[in-house]
């Protein structure tokens, strides 16, 4: 095994015996020698004792290659409420180095943005309990309100402050660069329809149908209809997409997004459950998400919880998961929702 490896290289790079090193340990030189050979590995109490008497961390101990390390990183941001700066910083510097010698830039380059990103969210999470502690004290601190808003994303009555000219104008020049890649249209479209340029929406929407016969272009055409205010032409290419894309779970999702967008919720319900149904395990937890949020929406305390408590079981059994943080959110969401009944 590599730990084995790599506590023989170590040792003898010390010039110690496998007795010498034995008795630091105080274990006995053939449980050194298993070791090494490979027979065996350390007790994992071991593990800290070795790891400081070498002068060494305990990924280099067990020789994690690029690849290991980045898979690492990934699973503590899935895996952790808020990184200790110890191990952001070290992760930065890990990244950055990998990055310098062009192994799988791509991949380091979105992992510090993962990183930076996960942090942001729980500091969020916390400056929006801080400003609601400070309303809950004095309800007309203007301060606290717009920091409130700032935390949880909400949307602020400037137009200088909710546009989305700057996002706008990269992904102008991404599907410029990338005319071929179809989801950089996506994030295009969406700004420029929330920002009520439409007719620009719609000219990269005919680019977006040269390369992407999918769903999305009738799901996009309906959108860009609704903005502009022509509701039954929408609702016709909504209709479209369904009867052309019946066994797509995202054509379900996208539909329930929709009816609860028009506060239709019992349509809602009923795609959600759909694209459920469509999909093949392992299930994404999207579907069971907006069901949770539209039924709190609908004063059902009990079927929120229930759809959550749907996704916990999800997780356990399709994801092969039941601890960290993706898992404990739900734990808490589903506590909120508990003292609210």
């Amino acid at each position: 095994m590599e730990i084995g490896k790599k506590i023989r290289e170590l040792r003898i790079a010390r010039n110690l015996t496998q007795e010498a090193l034995a008795a630091e340990l105080s274990v006995t030189p053939q449980a050194i020698s298993k070791w090494e050979c490979g027979t065996t590995t350390p007790d994992i109490q071991l593990l800290p004792d070795i790891a400081i008497f070498f002068g060494v961390t305990l990924d280099e101990l067990f020789c994690l290659t690029d690849d290991n390390e980045l898979d690492r990183i990934q699973n503590r941001i899935w895996d952790s409420r808020l990184l200790p700066q110890a191990e952001l910083e070290r992760a930065e510097r890990f990244l950055q180095s990998r990055i310098e010698a062009g192994y799988r830039p791509g991949r380091c380059w979105c992992l510090r943005a993962q990183l930076h990103n996960h942090q942001a969210q729980q500091h969020h999470a916390l400056a929006a309990e801080y400003a609601r502690q400070a309303l809950a004290v004095s309800p007309t601190e203007k301060d606290a309100h717009s920091e409130l808003c700032e935390a949880t994303g909400g949307t602020f009555g400037d137009w200088c402050v909710h546009n989305h000219a700057r996002r706008i104008a990269y992904y102008r020049e991404f599907v410029a660069a990338h005319p071929d890649y179809p989801r950089g249209y996506l994030w295009l479209l969406d700004d420029l329809i929330a920002d009520g340029r439409l007719t620009e929406a719609q000219d990269y929407l005919v680019q977006m149908a040269r390369v992407d016969d999918s769903y999305r272009v009738p799901l996009y055409r309906g959108k860009i209809l609704r903005a502009e205010g022509r509701m039954e032409e929408a609702r016709a290419c909504w209709a479209e997409m369904e009867e052309r894309f019946p066994d797509e779970w995202l054509v379900s999702l996208s539909l329930g997004d929709l009816a609860a967008e028009l506060q239709d919720y019992d349509a809602a319900e009923r795609y959600y459950r759909r694209a459920l149904t469509q999909q093949a395990p392992p299930r994404y937890v999207d579907a069971l998400e907006s069901l949770a949020i539209l039924r709190e929406l609908r004063g059902d305390t009990a079927g929120a919880i229930a759809a959550r408590e749907e996704q916990l079981e999800l997780y356990r059994t399709e994801w092969s998961f039941t601890e960290g943080e993706t898992a404990d959110s739900v734990r808490r969401d589903i506590a909120r929702l508990r003292e609210q009944l």
